[in-house]
């Protein structure tokens, strides 16, 4: 019997490892981030209309208060980080900046700066993990895995900014959303 037993029991374990695993995500981009007091942007030399986007969503519901920019230690970012400063100086922003630096560009380093902003530089200015949002929306691609996996490890909010396209996959201007990324994602197996 005992026998049997195993036998059943081994051939159910076979087929169910034969199953597809899926992981099941739904992200709804008609969902808009809610305002945080500190966000976290992967910061290049390159422009910044997006965060300028964001920091007006997150401004204009109360938040935005701070503003973690991980970005190189080089003279091109230092210059696009003196623009930023100039540009919200000019139009009325009381955002602070806070440039992290990183020595490369990999997903190690973005996840070890990004982790550090959730459990230490935000109580540094008396913010919580919760009251900081990270935005995928810049950066280079290892940077923006780092940050995922950082933000995902200390239960962080995720967001990027999106606009509807046109038919030849270009932005329409005016359509710029905040989009809340959803990570209640879970894994299933196909049958």
């Amino acid at each position: 019997m005992i026998l049997l037993m195993t036998g059943v029991a081994y051939l159910f374990y076979k087929a169910d490892r034969r199953r597809t695993r899926v992981l099941r995500a739904r992200v709804d981009e008609r969902l808009q981030a809610p305002p945080h007091a500190g966000i976290i942007w992967l910061f290049g030399p390159g422009g910044f209309d997006h965060l300028l986007f964001a920091l007006e969503h997150h401004r204009w519901g109360g938040g935005a208060s701070h503003c973690w920019l991980v970005m190189q230690d080089v003279k091109p970012a230092h210059d696009a980080c003196a623009r930023l400063s100039q540009t919200l100086q000019a139009n009325g922003h009381s955002t602070q900046l806070h440039p992290v630096y990183i020595r490369q560009v990999d997903v190690a380093s973005a996840y070890r700066a990004v982790r550090e902003i959730f459990k230490q530089r935000a109580s540094e200015v008396n913010l919580t993990s919760q009251d900081i949002i990270a935005d995928i929306t810049g950066g280079l691609k290892p940077l923006t895995a780092g940050m995922v996996l950082a933000a995902l490890t200390v239960g962080g909010a995720l967001e990027y900014v999106e606009s509807d396209r046109d038919k030849n996959g270009e932005p329409i201007p005016g359509t710029q959303r905040v989009v809340l990324l959803d990570t209640a994602f879970y894994v299933t197996r196909e049958r």
